[in-house]
């Protein structure tokens, strides 16, 4: 996370603060690092991720957030969020603010919760326009979510061994040896080492291998 902008304001200590994310403009990814720069500022009483459900990724998994889903209608998630952040700002129940957008339709939402007094955190990214970081008591530039390392990306499932994928190409009946060299291609097999093809490596590794025919009328056939 970057240092605070050089012309924000310094912040004071909370007693309560409620976390706002924007789901559909900030990152699941970020999750951690919302929370952490929020409590900087004071407990973390509010935590709540706004958008449509469906599209808010995993957000939805996310420990410590509430999320409330705004629907799909046009500029619902900013109404509504706008309309809980009010909300608590006349509630009592807390003090400080810190919100997660890069979206400057929250401008005049921030600007009307600095004219009463509460300190409002900007969790934003580099591409947050001057007049949202402005309005903001202090800014936090998030930085963009790590990816996942090498070992963290889910493994391709396992290559089914050469036998099982021939004896189901071969599973609805006799099938041309075309058809056959292209099923065991697909499923990412070559020719093993030491056989002619696949029609001496089926005859040696296939109990029941026959082929039928002869020229185009050639077909391969597996038995029980």
């Amino acid at each position: 996370m970057k240092p605070s902008d050089p012309l924000s304001a310094p912040l004071t200590r909370c007693r309560a603060v409620a976390l706002l994310v924007d789901g559909e403009n900030v990152s699941p990814g970020q999750a951690a690092a919302c929370h952490e720069a929020a409590a900087a500022l004071g407990p973390v009483t509010v935590a709540r991720v706004y958008g449509d459900a469906r599209n808010i990724g995993t957000w939805l998994e996310k420990p410590g957030y509430h999320a409330v889903h705004a629907g799909s209608g046009r500029n619902l998630t900013d109404m509504l969020l706008t309309v809980e952040a009010m909300a608590l700002a006349f509630s009592g129940d807390v003090d400080g603010f810190a919100l997660a957008s890069n979206d400057g339709d929250f401008t005049p939402l921030v600007q009307a919760l600095t004219a009463r007094g509460f300190p409002v955190l900007g969790l934003v990214g580099p591409a947050a326009s001057g007049i949202l970081r402005a309005s903001f008591t202090q800014v936090q530039v998030l930085a963009p979510p790590k990816a996942p390392k090498a070992a963290e990306r889910a493994a391709p499932p396992p290559r089914p061994a050469p036998e099982i994928t021939a004896r189901a190409a071969l599973a609805d009946g006799p099938v041309t040896p075309q058809v056959f060299a292209r099923a065991m291609q697909l499923a990412g097999h070559t020719v093993p080492k030491g056989s002619a093809g696949w029609r001496a490596w089926a005859k040696k590794s296939l109990p029941g291998f026959t082929v039928e025919g002869s020229g185009p009328a050639t077909r391969y056939r597996v038995g029980p």
